[in-house]
């Protein structure tokens, strides 16, 4: 989408292509920017700049298609409602949870992995335009008295496409195993029990 309004002058912080999408090395730019021209950015890009919180500015960017916010130090509990977001990548932070049902609804490529998650997030269906989720690269626990597996094959059963291989991180006897390879049999939770974890009333 090409916004003929787009005409600003683009402040010393950023990168600006003329078509609505920005680079920039902080947020500090909003405040140069101007309210007026919040309207014209459909893409924003905030890489290793050292963020832990978003602005308040951010809900002003109403059309808003894609926002790149990876390799930060974010920990968030929810994202501005940006009703036109459809990318959002929160990629190489420090995420230890998330909430999908306080992002916006219309996002159909996620990207929350190389952070610091446990659990594939249980409320993934609330983002029912969701069409591509990354998860590799967390640290997942997989045994079998939590939901992550069953989690995960219903994410896939569903038909959002999960395109890297995503590990387990304990227990040990499932380290670097696939939670698509893990069944949660009768046998895996035996096994998962010599390990001191696991209950054989948790067979999915």
């Amino acid at each position: 989408t090409t916004f003929a309004a787009f005409v600003f002058h683009c402040p010393e912080e950023a990168t600006c292509d003329g078509n609505g999408a920005i680079k920039a090395t902080s947020f500090k730019f909003l405040d140069k920017l101007g309210p007026k021209n919040y309207r014209s950015i459909v893409s924003l890009t905030v890489l290793n700049a050292g963020i832990e919180k978003l602005p308040p500015q951010l809900k002003y960017l109403k059309n808003l298609e894609y926002l790149d916010l990876s390799h930060n130090t974010i920990q968030i509990s929810s994202i501005p409602l940006l009703t036109k977001l459809k990318v959002l990548k929160l990629s190489n932070n420090t995420l230890k949870n998330i909430n999908l049902a306080n992002l916006p609804k219309n996002i159909e490529d996620l990207d929350i992995s190389n952070n610091l998650l446990t659990d594939v997030p249980k409320d993934w269906s609330t983002l029912r335009l969701l069409k591509t989720l990354h998860l590799n690269k967390n640290i997942f626990e997989c045994d079998c008295d939590n939901n992550n597996v069953f989690t995960f094959k219903k994410i896939l059963e569903y038909g959002t496409n999960i395109p890297e291989p995503v590990t387990c991180h304990l227990p040990k006897y499932f380290a670097d195993k696939t939670l698509n390879s893990i069944n949660c049999t009768l046998s895996d939770i035996i096994l998962n029990d010599l390990e001191g974890s696991g209950d054989e009333d948790d067979i999915f």
